[in-house]
C-alpha cells in the first residue's frame, strides 16, 4: 500500500521508503541539497543523487522542467518519473527484473509542472553493462572469457524477451539501460533501468520488437563481436515463440533498423555538438564564445586562455603558421592541451578547423574511436579571429613511431607480441575506417599507443582533419594506408608490415585474393614514393607474391 504526504511544495506517494533516507529526499526535494548523499550526476534538466540507508542506498532522480512548451505537455501527460513509476510497478508485478520503485513526488503551479522526483532502490555492486563490456573486465574464477560472455548473452536475451513477452515497449534499450549484478559462481543479474520512456502499445508486435532490438544491436556494437549479437538474437527468438520468423529474416531486420539507428544518432549528436544541450554548454565570455563541457567549468576555461596567452617556449609542443600547441597545467593541478588555430589565408572563407575538431571529437567519441577529450571550444577571441580548442593531456603515451621503434630494440619483447601489435593495429585502422571515419593526415605520428593487459590501443590527433562520409571509398582506404605505411620507422619489417595488412583486408574489403594482390601492390608502389621517413631501406620493401596468402 501507498501513501500520499506532502514536503516543502512536493506532493510525494511513497512505497516502503526507508525511514533514514526519507528526510535527505526530503530535503534535496525542498532545498537542492542535504546533509547526506551525494550528486551522482548533474545535468541541465536531470539530477541523479545517491543517498545512504542502514541497509544500503536509494537513489533520487530529480526531472526539472522549464518553459512553456513542457508545461503544457506535463500539464496533460504524467510527468517521467510518474511514467517510471507506473511502468516499474507493473513491470515487477509480471516478474520482469527492473528497479524496485519506492517513491514518486511532483511540484506543480496551478496544474503546470515544475519538479518531478522518483526514489529507486540500489542495487549492491552493480554496473552498466556497457561499462562492464568495456573496461575489459575479468570473468569469475574458473570461467573463460568466451563461455562467460555466452552466459551475458543469455541472460540479456531472457530479459529483453521477458519485457516483450510482458507487452512493454522499451524505446531506449541500450547496454548503459541494463545493469549487471555479479553473484559469484551463479553468474550474473540483470536489471532494467530508465523506464520513462516505455510504453506497453495496444498493438504490440515485431515493428516494435524490432526497433528495440537495433537500439540495443547499436549500443552493443563498441563491445560485442558480431558473433555474440548473433548468438543474443538465435537466443531471444528462442524464447520469444510469439515472432515467428526464422533467424536469417529477424538479423536482415535488425541490421537494417540498427544502421538506421546509427546514422539517426551520430548526425543528431553531431548537430548537438555545436550548441548548448545534453553534454555540452555554450557562453558568451568577454574574451569570445564558448562551448565547453558540462564538467569543464567556466574558470578553467578561462585559466587555460590565461594560460595559453602567457605560455613559454619550453611548453609548446609544436608551432607551424596554421596552428600551436602548448601543454599546460591550470591552478588547481589539471593537465591540458590547448591548440590554437590561426585563421586561413582566405580568413573567412577558410573552413573552420577548430570547429570541425570540436565536432570530429564529438564523432569519434559516439563511434568508440578514442582521440584525447575536447574540454572547451573559444572561438572568434577578442583581438584575433583565432580559435583555441582544449583538450585533455595525453602526453604520457608514446606516438606510434616511437612506439615501434622501441619495441624492436627491446629484447623484452618476442616476436609473438610484436606480431600480434602489428595484427592490432591493422585491425584497429578496419575498425576506423568501417565506422565511416575518414583522417586525411593518418600517420605515425598522428597516433598515439596506450597499452592495457588485452593489448595496444590507438588514439588518433589531427582530429580537424577527420570527417564522417557517407561511405569510404577504396581509393580512401589505400591513401589512409599509404600514409600510415610511408611513415612507420625503417625498422619494421616486411613481415610486420604484411601482418598488419592481411589484418586490414580481412573479410574481403578489396575484393578478391587477385584484386587484393593488386591492392597490396598499388600501396607498396605508392608508400616507396612517399617513403618521406623511410630511409635507405625504403626500396627494400616489395611483395613476395609466393609469400602472400600464407598465414603471417
Amino acid at each position: 500500500m501507498t501513501r500520499r504526504v506532502m514536503r516543502g511544495g512536493v506532493v510525494w506517494e511513497v512505497d516502503a521508503l526507508p525511514e533514514d533516507a526519507a528526510r535527505a529526499v526530503f530535503e534535496w526535494a525542498a532545498g537542492g541539497s542535504a546533509a547526506t548523499g551525494a550528486i551522482v550526476s548533474d545535468r541541465r534538466v536531470r539530477r541523479m543523487i545517491r543517498i545512504p540507508t542502514r541497509r544500503g542506498y536509494v537513489y533520487l532522480k530529480h526531472d526539472r522542467f522549464r518553459g512553456p512548451l513542457a508545461a503544457l505537455r506535463f500539464f496533460v501527460v504524467p510527468s517521467r518519473a510518474r511514467a517510471e513509476w507506473e511502468v516499474a510497478r507493473r513491470l515487477a508485478e509480471q516478474k520482469v527484473p527492473t528497479v524496485r520503485a519506492i517513491a514518486v513526488g511532483e511540484r506543480r503551479k496551478g496544474g503546470f509542472l515544475l519538479d518531478s522526483f522518483l526514489v529507486t532502490a540500489g542495487i549492491d555492486r552493480a554496473l552498466p553493462l556497457d561499462v562492464l563490456l568495456g573496461e575489459g573486465r575479468t570473468p569469475p574464477p574458473g570461467r573463460g572469457r568466451g563461455r562467460w560472455r555466452r552466459q551475458v548473452v543469455r541472460a540479456l536475451a531472457d530479459v529483453v524477451a521477458r519485457l516483450h513477452r510482458a507487452g512493454f515497449w522499451h524505446r531506449d534499450l541500450h547496454l548503459g539501460n541494463v545493469l549487471a549484478q555479479p553473484l559469484g559462481d551463479a553468474g550474473l543479474t540483470l536489471t532494467l533501468i530508465d523506464l520513462q520512456k516505455a510504453r506497453a502499445p495496444s498493438s504490440f508486435g515485431p515493428r516494435h520488437w524490432v526497433y528495440d532490438l537495433a537500439w540495443l544491436d547499436y549500443s552493443a556494437s563498441r563491445w560485442a563481436s558480431k558473433t555474440d549479437r548473433l548468438r543474443f538474437l538465435c537466443a531471444y527468438l528462442r524464447v520469444m515463440p510469439a515472432w515467428r520468423t526464422d533467424l536469417k529474416k529477424a538479423a536482415r531486420a535488425v541490421a537494417s533498423a540498427s544502421a538506421a539507428r546509427a546514422r539517426f544518432h551520430r548526425a543528431r549528436r553531431m548537430r548537438r555538438a555545436g550548441r548548448r544541450g545534453g553534454l555540452f554548454e555554450a557562453h558568451r565570455a568577454p574574451w569570445g564564445r564558448v562551448i565547453r563541457a558540462e564538467d569543464f567549468p567556466m574558470e578553467r576555461v578561462a585559466a587555460a586562455v590565461a594560460a595559453e596567452r602567457d605560455a613559454g617556449p619550453e611548453q609548446v609542443l609544436r608551432s607551424t603558421s596554421r596552428t600551436r600547441v602548448v601543454r599546460l597545467r591550470l591552478a588547481d593541478g589539471a593537465p591540458v592541451c590547448v591548440k590554437r588555430y590561426h585563421p586561413g589565408p582566405w580568413g573567412m572563407l577558410s573552413r573552420d578547423r577548430a570547429s570541425a575538431a570540436w565536432r570530429a571529437a564529438e564523432g569519434c567519441r559516439m563511434r568508440g574511436i578514442e582521440t584525447p577529450r575536447a574540454l572547451a571550444l573559444v572561438d572568434r577571441l577578442r583581438g584575433t579571429r583565432d580559435a583555441l580548442l582544449v583538450m585533455e593531456d595525453l602526453g604520457h603515451l608514446p606516438w606510434l613511431t616511437h612506439h615501434a621503434a622501441i619495441r624492436l630494440r627491446d629484447p623484452r619483447v618476442s616476436r609473438a607480441r610484436r606480431a600480434e601489435e602489428a595484427r592490432a593495429l591493422g585491425e584497429w585502422l578496419r575498425r576506423l575506417h568501417g565506422d565511416g571515419v575518414r583522417h586525411a593526415d593518418l600517420k605515425a605520428g598522428n597516433i598515439l599507443v596506450r597499452e592495457t593487459p588485452m593489448g595496444p590501443r590507438f588514439v588518433i590527433l589531427d582530429i580537424e582533419d577527420v570527417d564522417f562520409p557517407r561511405a569510404l571509398a577504396r581509393a580512401d582506404r589505400e591513401r589512409a594506408l599509404v600514409q600510415l605505411n610511408a611513415s612507420l620507422p625503417a625498422q619494421v619489417g616486411r613481415t610486420d608490415r604484411l601482418r598488419a595488412f592481411l589484418a586490414y583486408a580481412r573479410g574481403g574489403i578489396f575484393g578478391s585474393e587477385k584484386e587484393t594482390r593488386t591492392a597490396l601492390a598499388r600501396i607498396v608502389g605508392a608508400s616507396i614514393r612517399r617513403a618521406h621517413r623511410w630511409g635507405p631501406r625504403a626500396e627494400a620493401w616489395r611483395p613476395e607474391p609466393e609469400g602472400y596468402g600464407r598465414e603471417a
